[in-house]
Parts: structure tokens; C-alpha cells; sequence
């Protein structure tokens, strides 16, 4: 008996430290908010990084981009953009 409420007690426990957690985490993404334009947390950093390695195999490691770097790649590059992926916000 002593030993099932000992579960019971660590069980609610980490339940209440699960919840304060996920409230800060909460709390602060409502303050921080969600922006591609300002630097990222920390978490946020080092969980995408590992998410990227585990998304990739290590061969691409040792890939190189095939288009040279130059101010006419650029353009067609930032053209393309604009022509298939840029937003255009409602008015």
C-alpha cells in the first residue's frame, strides 16, 4: 500500500513539473512569439539542428551546390522567388 501512494506521489509530481513546463514554454512563445525574422531561443536552435541531421543522411555532407555563386544566379534565384513563392498579403 505505502509503496502504491509512493507512485502515486512521484506520478503527480512529475505531472505538476511536466505542466509548470509546458506553461512557461507556453508563456513565453505568447511573449516571444513565432517570427522567421528575429533570432531564435536556444531550445528552439538546437532542437531544429538536430531535427535537420536527423532529417538528412551523411552523404550530403559531402555534396557541393552545382550553381556557382554570382550576382546572375542571385537574381534569377530572388526572381523565381517572387514569381512561385512569395506571399502576397491580402488587402
Amino acid at each position: 500500500m505505502v509503496l502504491k501512494n509512493r507512485h502515486l506521489v512521484v506520478a503527480s509530481v512529475a505531472a505538476l513539473l511536466l505542466v509548470g513546463a509546458a506553461v512557461f514554454l507556453y508563456r513565453g512563445a505568447i511573449s516571444h512569439g513565432f517570427s522567421a525574422r528575429e533570432k531564435p531561443w536556444a531550445i528552439e536552435a538546437f532542437v531544429a539542428k538536430r531535427l535537420r541531421r536527423l532529417a538528412t543522411g551523411t552523404e550530403v555532407e559531402h555534396l557541393q551546390n552545382p550553381v556557382a555563386v554570382s550576382p546572375h544566379a542571385i537574381a534569377e534565384g530572388r526572381d523565381h522567388f517572387a514569381d512561385h513563392c512569395a506571399v502576397v498579403p491580402c488587402e
